[in-house]
């Protein structure tokens, strides 16, 4: 179902004759080891997509876009064997996109969808002031669901880049929120 395959930012820039857009101090750091894949989604999950071709759009097209790269990245986890625990989980803090469980792992997913790269690749929306939602998000999940016992929490974010007609791009960080010293 899925086809595996590298994929390099500036190599995707070449191809659409645009520079990858400057990197600044309020963009992502992923770890170097962050276990990252890319993949190239096959035509029946990248058919999720097939509306959202690289071009501007309104406010409904990027939430449209939100929720079909949503639900694509759920067929990729439940592919890769995730259990889906919860989907859009809303508190006071904000929104997670996707809780999952990876073995003993609970994992909070966020997606990030983009239909081109003028704006940057879809994983530089994820800023530090983001991250530290995320973490503010996870712990009030924990704390609402009342488990005893010790979790292993993890943040992945799962990036797509639509490149038109059954074309889309998959990378997915694991411990996208690991640090260098951590």
């Amino acid at each position: 179902m899925w086809d595996r395959t590298t994929f390099d930012h500036q190599d995707l820039a070449r191809r659409e004759d645009r520079e990858p857009p400057p990197s600044d101090d309020a963009s992502p750091s992923f770890p170097d080891g962050d276990d990252s894949t890319a993949y190239r989604l096959d035509d029946r999950t990248a058919s999720d997509l097939d509306a959202f071709t690289p071009r501007s759009s309104s406010g409904d097209e990027r939430q449209a876009l939100g929720r079909a790269g949503e639900e694509s990245a759920v067929k990729f986890l439940v592919a890769h064997d995730y259990e889906i625990v919860e989907r859009n989980w809303r508190c006071s803090s904000g929104e997670a996109d996707i809780i999952a469980r990876d073995g003993e792992s609970l994992v909070f997913v966020e997606v990030k969808t983009r239909s081109g790269i003028t704006s940057g690749f879809p994983e530089e929306a994820i800023t530090p002031r983001k991250r530290q939602r995320y973490e503010k998000i996870a712990a009030a999940y924990l704390a609402s669901h009342g488990s005893s016992g010790t979790f292993i929490v993890r943040f992945d974010v799962i990036a797509i880049l639509t490149l038109g007609s059954h074309r889309a791009f998959l990378r997915h960080h694991r411990n996208a929120f690991l640090s260098a010293g951590d």
